[in-house]
């Protein structure tokens, strides 16, 4: 192994990049989000001092009120704490194999109250209104947790933070009628998912019908319009509708110039 070029080396963490640094994420940075945050500092309550307490009212008085929510979720395992444990003097527990259940935790955070929740936003006697007229959501708060794994929840995904987002919306409106909330989100993978009938080519199958989804209609240039200043699109449905009963399109028929005896009607989409 030496002659090699290995050696005996004793296991660290290494340096992580986290991309900031990039060029197009600074370019993002400085061309898009941060001038978007200066745009609506003037409809901003800002809060300072230790707990936050001290409200400095949005310079334009004028405008609709805008508060800032801030997104963020975490995973905790039960056994993220592998080096302590709590025991008795005469007590030796043997280290847990694995990182164990866990739980996962997804929740926005408001300057002028933290986590959102009804509870301590709203007063007895506005809860007591709500409920009498049937308004009041029967969860109260804008978090959400669940305990992905086997023969337990799914793992969070986007479906799932967009029915927490609707519900932070409820809260919100209820919370601060009339105001505006602007949510910010971090870069995760999962607040960028495609719809269901998004046209991505790697759901299609090789051939027709199968499992994967149906995809909204496209269009496509025809070839002897393609240099044209002005040409006309031609709808492309992504479902056969003659000769497999309404089965999805495969990859190679979306991707065929001509004819075919198979079917007549198929041509290259962009």
């Amino acid at each position: 192994m030496t002659e090699l070029g290995f050696k005996k080396q004793i296991r660290k963490k290494g340096v992580y990049y986290d991309g900031h640094d990039r060029e197009d994420v600074q370019l993002y940075l400085h061309k898009t989000f941060l001038p978007l945050l200066d745009s609506i500092e003037p409809r901003r309550t800002v809060y300072i001092g230790d707990g936050m307490d001290v409200a400095i009212p949005p310079e334009n008085c004028n405008a609709v009120p805008i508060r800032v929510a801030y997104h963020d979720e975490s995973i905790f395992y039960a056994n993220d704490i592998s080096d302590t444990y709590y025991g008795r003097d005469d007590d030796q527990e043997l280290p847990k194999k694995g990182l164990g259940r866990c739980f996962h935790v997804s929740d926005f955070m408001f300057e002028s109250c933290g986590f959102l929740n009804l509870e301590k936003v709203l007063t007895a006697d506005q809860k007591l209104k709500l409920r009498k007229s049937g308004l009041l959501p029967q969860n109260l708060r804008s978090r959400v947790i669940i305990c992905p794994g086997k023969n337990a929840d799914a793992w969070w995904d986007c479906e799932q933070l967009l029915a927490q987002c609707k519900h932070t919306l409820d809260l919100f409106e209820i919370a601060y009628p009339g105001e505006i909330m602007c949510a910010i989100f971090d870069c995760s993978s999962n607040h960028q998912a495609f719809a269901h009938d998004a046209l991505v080519v790697s759901r299609m199958n090789v051939n027709p019908g199968g499992k994967h989804p149906l995809m909204r209609d496209t269009f496509f240039i025809s070839a002897h319009q393609r240099n044209q200043i002005d040409p006309t699109s031609v709808p492309q449905s992504m479902v056969f509708l003659n000769d497999y009963s309404h089965k999805q399109k495969d990859v190679a028929c979306c991707t065929r110039t001509g004819a075919s005896p198979r079917t007549s009607q198929m041509h290259w989409y962009l």
